[in-house]
């Protein structure tokens, strides 16, 4: 049940997110609820640590609060999955995917792009197979 509601709520957050460039605190909230039951985390000194690199990184690249606290919720309840190499290929993978797509599609590389289906879907990917 918990995968069937995670694959529901990645592609709605996706779909939203594609949409209208924003991902509401609602979706992040009801995405918690549904990981928290199955939690796959590391220690709270080393998740504290990754939350603090995703806050630089998030600031240097310029993301969206959305995402950002996409990626804190994902780190509260799956740090374990969101931290692995196997995480961070699939992010890489689809991060370019993203980017080449977007730059494609505009004709250029200004403009904002929709980053939540690429923090979500190699990890729903990930936690499916698990």
């Amino acid at each position: 049940m918990i995968k069937f509601l995670l694959l529901l709520l990645t592609l709605y957050i996706s779909v939203v997110d594609i949409r209208s460039q924003k991902i509401s605190n609602r979706s992040n909230l009801a995405l918690a609820a549904v990981l928290i039951s199955d939690s796959h985390t590391l220690s709270i000194l080393m998740t504290l640590l990754y939350t603090v690199i995703a806050l630089a990184l998030s600031i240097l690249i310029n993301l969206g609060m959305g995402d950002f606290k996409l990626v804190v919720v994902l780190l509260l309840t799956q740090s374990a999955v969101l931290i692995s190499h196997q995480y961070f290929s699939l992010f890489l993978a689809c991060a370019s995917l993203t980017l080449v797509t977007s730059t494609l599609a505009r004709k250029g590389i200004k403009g904002s792009v929709a980053f939540g289906p690429t923090i979500l879907l190699p990890f729903t990917a990930i936690y499916l197979v698990m």
